[in-house]
């Protein structure tokens, strides 16, 4: 799994300093997607093993399973997941598309991500949207 920073300094923002506890489980499916990162369970659940994390960046940096790809706007990577931002309004209303945008960009969103976004749409809908 790759975790793309979509802005300076996000990943010590959001990771540095932070604890929690990482769950086992095997009954996935009392689970209700929330959204695209998470996933809730109203019910008691069994678990399998239960890991204090005292530091999620640390442990995110040691996990083989997953890589950090630092800020950097100019890398195919960041490129494609512009794309796919935009790519998602495809078969959205025009006032969810601009609902959607305001979300994705709402924040400290670094002006050479704004540009872009508004690029890729222009070019997608040959029109502006934000």
């Amino acid at each position: 799994m790759e975790l793309l920073e979509m802005r300076p300094g996000a990943f010590d923002e959001i990771y540095k300093g932070v604890g929690g506890y990482l769950y086992t489980i095997m009954e996935v499916r009392k689970f209700k997607k929330r959204n695209r990162f998470e996933s809730i369970c109203t019910e008691e659940i069994n678990y399998e093993c239960c890991e204090k994390i005292d530091e999620v960046l640390e442990a995110l940096k040691r996990e083989e399973r997953v890589t950090l790809v630092p800020w950097d706007p100019s890398s195919k990577r960041f490129a494609t997941v512009v794309k796919r931002v935009v790519g998602r309004m495809q078969n959205m209303t025009a006032e969810n598309q601009v609902q959607y945008l305001k979300w994705r960009l709402e924040g400290e969103v670094p002006t050479v991500v704004r540009r872009m976004i508004a690029a890729a749409v222009r070019s997608q809908f040959g029109r502006d949207l934000i």
